[in-house]
């Protein structure tokens, strides 16, 4: 075996060995399912006089992705965050500040080029609000300064249906809101794509996309294509008189 056959084997076999861990890398984004999850416990009570109640309420949220290959949770009580952080295989990630940039101005766009961005994002989070398949438990004790009020919303409830998995239990005596809910789904990556790509194919954003894809290239072009020469300066000044 001659050397030139040795470098196109050895070459032939780099790139197969990449193009399996693009693959490996496309399946493990496509079909590893995200889990997430948001928590909540609330302990506020009331007066029979006053509106407000008073008490605190906890928060969580988690995700999970490829089982313990991507990990992040957010945790804190009323508006103060107490706990925020994402592991990488089980080591913890430290975000960085993002730089300043300068504002461009940006040109008048048409009322169908912002319309479409708007109506796109709205159908997408739908979309993947639809394939997370979100599940809720809870258990809460509700009540409002009016008991007829309390009865009101237990007579709607007994009329449209409980939301399954919450157990609801009214208290005429006391106002507040306590208990806990817990809310969990999950999504392949493969769905979130799906949901991308329909947003994509909207005929508003498809043509806009394609001019500025067009422009970018002519741009490029012109920054790499040589400057053009200049004509040599003449040697003498002119003929003498």
């Amino acid at each position: 075996m001659t050397a030139l056959a040795i470098i196109a084997l050895a070459i032939g076999w780099a790139l197969a060995a990449v193009l399996a861990v693009v693959l490996v890398a496309l399946a493990a984004v496509s079909f590893l399912p995200l889990h997430v999850s948001a928590r909540t416990e609330t302990a506020l009570t009331g007066d029979l006089l006053e509106e407000n109640l008073t008490g605190t309420v906890r928060w969580a949220a988690r995700f999970r992705w490829g089982w313990l290959l991507l990990m992040g949770q957010v945790a804190g009580e009323g508006r103060v965050i107490h706990l925020a952080e994402v592991r990488l295989l089980g080591f913890r990630l430290h975000g960085k500040p993002g730089r300043r940039r300068e504002r461009r101005s940006r040109p008048n766009l048409e009322c169908d080029l912002l319309r479409a961005p708007i109506r796109e994002a709205v159908r997408f989070a739908r979309r993947v609000w639809k394939a997370l398949g979100v599940r809720l438990h809870g258990n809460l004790v509700y009540g409002f300064s009016d008991p007829v009020l309390t009865g009101t919303c237990e007579a709607v409830l007994a009329a449209t249906g409980r939301p399954r998995g919450v157990r609801l239990q009214p208290d005429f005596l006391d106002p507040g809101l306590n208990g806990w809910v817990r809310a969990d789904g999950r999504i392949f990556g493969f769905q979130v794509l799906a949901a991308a790509w329909a947003g994509l194919r909207n005929p508003v954003l498809r043509r806009h996309l394609k001019q500025r894809l067009k422009t970018r290239l002519q741009r490029s072009r012109r920054a790499g294509a040589p400057a053009p020469t200049r004509p040599e300066a003449a040697a003498g000044t002119g003929a003498s008189p």
